[in-house]
């Protein structure tokens, strides 16, 4: 195929679907055949005629870590899986794929071969033979060293002496353990490695392994070494585990993510297209470089920029298994290069006091540690305090205090970009710090990643943030949000990839199934809450400025804290158990099944001995509660007395009661996350708020003035697809999709004030009636309450 026409093919797969074409083997211009890289799952390579189907396209799919090799040739489309023979390929017309693009990328998606079978899979094997082989004598760091050199042997062919050190920026170490390996194990590694799979017909081209899959087999080697190893060992040698690798609290625990090579790319290329062009010397720095994957992509895409200037990469990493493969990975990333490349990886503690971080550096690329102020020692309480200074609020995070340094280093007009725990988006604790950023930072993106399942083996909330050093700018932030599932962080980093590079701003807005992508003059301009909204919901809000918030009209109260649920709160069965002279001393409780579609059941009770029934001693406890206290109390006597707040002669007594829950008033009710379904108007005040809110009107005179007709209508207002929508424009996913309906959340809906004489009556009655069936469990017609909702709100809502 001519050079031209494969460039407008190539053009066409990257406008259409988002996806970052990488050539294959080298940069030459010329090159037929790329690996396509997507935003999260769907990577293949797409050959224009260089290759025919066969066994070497399958180790070519396989040793780039990809699920599929896809061939033009003539009229058709192939489309070969690695897994799967010759016999299995599988063609289309040039139309039909052409014509349906998207639906064809996502049948790869979902086509894509067993991944513990690929080729990532089958070296992290011969990693573990490797330690199996050198023995409980080494420790993780060690064996990775000797891991990088058996590597580096097979990818250079070398014999186990005559490898080039410096050609890989390996440490005289390596040869050092390398040669504790005996001759025959060690040709008996070689082999395994560069055999692959015979079974199969698979064996891997390390080029390409090393230049496509290089990101997700270090981070697992990283992994392995650190912490998989020890399992292992544990379970062969009965408890007899080899040294651990040293690394710092920071990195444990929820601390230490592996960054996914796809979100690596995508700030990578969204930090690029904020920072100037035209400079002939760049400093990239990442302070927590990990295995080196953002030097690694940053420097692969000034690749292909042909950025023919100065480069300079500094990583900084407390690890010493991180900062082996970092350098290991740049030594190989350089082999060729035209620029002129200097790389400095340091093995250090990046927050350590004595630590002056580079100054007027070009690009910080960097994801920092997220570990919570109570999951800090007392050292790292003690920097993030010393960094942050006076911007400390409460309980940061440490990557607070990464990115407070990381904000200061860089030059006017260098940008950073970040991969963040979400809560600095709107968190109390960053409420100061996002302060000092907006005075000397222009946000060029804000995302809100959605899923929580991107990072293997954790479930965190994730969050990306890209300014720019400069000031007196206005140009507004593109703010990215996506649902919870995975699919959508996929679809909307691919769109957002297709917008930067081939749309511009007059693209926006883009709004799919899943996703948003919008700009926003005011996000990351202040203190406040820099969390991106569905456009919708944040649009729907902007128009209902002019309407009481719930923070006007309602006090949103947290239920009581039992400090032991299984105890002080039983199932109604167990409840009606109880002697029935003790069931006075208990109440119905809201917990997160007693609401269904708004209907309050009483599904447990809740110990609450606070009304004309408060018992004053142990004595006068074991009297009355007799059935109870002996069941229930006793057993757990010694646990409750333990707790930090309990009062030593009142040791069976709630943590936090709510003295306010005391008095049985009408009131409307919520579980602690939810949706339209998720509140309850309690009538009569007898339920007892646990594992949810309580909405008590502030205009009310007494606790018992909250108008049965009034609730009513509000909980028509709450259980709509309308409050849904406006809790998106607030609120934040939790798992499974859910809102959390906190007061935090909630204070900022638009609600109207339907306590007022002013409103229409009949809106009131017809809202009042839905709500009296919402509340009795039954259903009610949605295009009638919309209606109301739309004439209430004053808005035309699509219905």
């Amino acid at each position: 195929m001519p050079h031209d026409l494969h460039l407008a093919d190539i053009n066409l797969w990257r406008t259409e679907l988002g996806l970052l074409p990488v050539p294959l083997f080298s940069d030459q211009e010329k090159e037929q055949a790329f690996v396509l890289l997507n935003g999260v799952r769907g990577n293949f390579c797409l050959d224009f005629g260089r290759f025919q189907l066969g066994d070497d396209t399958r180790n070519f799919a396989w040793s780039s870590n990809v699920g599929h090799y896809i061939a033009l040739v003539g009229e058709n489309i192939e489309v070969q899986r690695w897994d799967q023979t010759r016999a299995s390929i599988e063609r289309y017309s040039h139309k039909s794929v052409y014509d349906n693009l998207e639906k064809f990328h996502a049948y790869l998606e979902n086509n894509s071969p067993r991944p513990e079978l690929s080729v990532v899979s089958h070296v992290i094997r011969v990693f573990r033979s490797l330690r199996a082989v050198l023995g409980s004598k080494f420790d993780g760091t060690s064996s990775l060293k000797a891991f990088l050199y058996l590597l580096a042997c097979a990818t250079d062919q070398a014999e186990r002496g005559g490898l080039v050190l410096e050609d890989w920026r390996l440490s005289k170490a390596a040869i050092e353990i390398a040669s504790n390996i005996r001759e025959a194990d060690w040709s008996t590694l070689q082999d395994e490695l560069v055999q692959g799979r015979p079974i199969d017909s698979l064996a891997p081209n390390l080029t390409l392994l090393l230049r496509h899959a290089s990101g997700q087999l270090f981070q697992e080697a990283h992994y392995e070494a650190v912490f998989a190893f020890q399992k292992q060992m544990q379970m062969m040698f009965d408890g007899f585990v080899p040294a651990p690798v040293q690394v710092s609290k920071a990195s444990k625990g929820t601390g230490f993510h592996f960054t996914p090579p796809a979100l690596a790319r995508t700030l990578v290329e969204e930090s690029f297209s904020a920072l100037k062009q035209g400079e002939q010397t760049i400093v990239i720095f990442d302070p927590a470089c990990g295995s080196g994957e953002f030097l690694r992509e940053a420097l692969r895409q000034l690749k292909l920029k042909r950025f023919g200037g100065q480069i300079k990469l500094i990583g900084w990493d407390d690890s010493e298994a991180a900062c082996d493969m970092a350098n290991f990975v740049l030594a190989w990333e350089t082999r060729g290069i035209r620029a002129d490349v200097t790389v400095q990886i340091r093995c250090t503690n990046s927050l350590h006091s004595d630590q002056e971080w580079p100054q007027n550096v070009d690009l910080v690329l960097m994801n920092p540690p997220f570990v919570s102020w109570q999951d800090m020692n007392a050292l790292q309480r003690n920097a993030v305090s010393e960094v942050l200074g006076e911007l400390v609020k409460q309980r940061p995070d440490l990557s607070h205090a990464f990115l407070w340094k990381a904000s200061s280093c860089i030059r006017e007009g260098g940008v950073l970009g970040s991969i963040l725990p979400a809560s600095i988006l709107d968190g109390t604790s960053a409420e100061k710090l996002r302060e000092r950023l907006s005075e000397q930072m222009s946000p060029k993106l804000i995302a809100r990643l959605g899923s929580h399942l991107l990072f293997a083996g954790a479930m965190i909330d994730t969050a990306f943030y890209v300014a720019k050093k400069e000031a007196g700018t206005k140009e507004p932030a593109v703010a990215f949000w996506a649902d919870h599932r995975t699919s959508s962080t996929s679809a909307g980093l691919r769109a957002l990839r297709k917008t930067r590079y081939f749309g511009g701003p007059n693209t926006y807005p883009l709004i799919k199934d899943g996703f948003s992508i919008y700009l926003n003059p005011t996000l990351g301009r202040n203190s406040n809450n820099w969390v991106p909204r569905p456009y919708s919901s944040w649009k729907l809000l902007q128009s209902l400025n002019h309407l009481p918030k719930v923070k006007d009209l309602f006090d949103v109260k947290q239920g009581i804290r039992t400090g032991h649920n299984p105890v002080f709160v039983l199932k109604k069965n167990e409840w009606i158990n109880l002697p029935e002279d003790e069931k006075q001393y208990f109440r119905p409780a809201v917990v997160n099944k007693s609401i269904q579609h708004g209907f309050l059941g009483d599904v447990a009770y809740v110990f609450y001995p606070y009304d004309n029934n408060e018992i004053e001693s142990e004595h006068e406890l074991r009297k009355v509660l007799k059935e109870y206290y002996k069941e229930y109390l006793l057993p757990v006597k010694s646990a409750f007395l333990a707790r930090q707040t309990v009062k030593p002669e009142r040791w069976w007594e709630l943590i936090r009661h709510r003295a306010w829950q005391v008095d049985r008033s009408p009131k409307l009710v919520s579980t602690y996350f939810g949706d339209a379904g998720s509140f309850a108007w309690d009538a009569t005040g007898d339920f007892v708020v646990v594992q949810g809110y309580c909405w008590l009107p502030k205009r009310a005179k007494s606790s018992k003035s909250f108008p049965q007709k009034v609730g009513l209508a509000y909980l028509a207002v709450l259980n709509s697809s309308l409050f849904s929508d406006l809790l998106s424009a607030t609120s934040n996913h939790v798992g499974g999709g859910q809102w959390n309906l906190s007061k935090k959340f909630v204070d900022n809906i638009a609600i109207p004030d339907l306590f007022s004489d002013r409103l229409s009556p009949t809106i009131i009655s017809g809202l009042s009636a839905l709500g009296k069936r919402i509340h009795a469990g039954l259903a009610v017609d949605d295009k009638q309450q919309g209606e109301l909702l739309n004439l209430l709100y004053g808005i035309d809502r699509k219905l």
